[in-house]
């Protein structure tokens, strides 16, 4: 009986140990870029995609599950690329302040420059990263 408990007890703490490690790990995600200062900011230094969209459109819609799986490409997470999104239905004024006249729109931001963009949908995973590459 006594090894039962002990054994019990060894088994919850490795438990333990394994769920305290697993909230440690960040989680890449997608930035939801919320006002032209945050956009700013978040632009200004390194690489950042931004992925304009409107959630009305249909091609927007066709085109963010691609854009959502972006954060975890190992070349994106490797380079330390931030990958982020507007949506136009929610902020219009940053498509106005950043003069984005289209969606869905993939923009490339490389210290506070756009340096490259893709317009339209249907643009995969690796058609991005090529894009990406290209920056550095």
């Amino acid at each position: 009986m006594k090894n039962w408990v002990l054994f019990y007890l060894l088994l919850m703490s490795i438990s333990f140990v394994k769920y305290t490690n697993a909230q440690e790990i960040e989680i890449p995600k997608l930035i939801t870029i919320t006002s032209s200062e945050q956009m700013k900011k978040q632009t200004e230094s390194g690489i950042t995609l931004v992925f304009f969209h409107a959630s009305h459109c249909n091609a927007c819609e066709m085109q963010l599950p691609t854009i959502e799986q972006l954060p975890y490409n190992g070349y994106i997470q490797e380079h330390h690329i931030a990958c982020a999104e507007v949506d136009f239905d929610i902020h219009k004024d940053i498509f106005d302040a950043f003069h984005i006249a289209s969606f869905p729109y993939i923009a490339i931001y490389k210290n506070g420059v756009e340096v490259s963009n893709l317009s339209g949908m249907g643009h995969n995973q690796q058609a991005i990263v090529d894009m990406l590459k290209g920056v550095e």
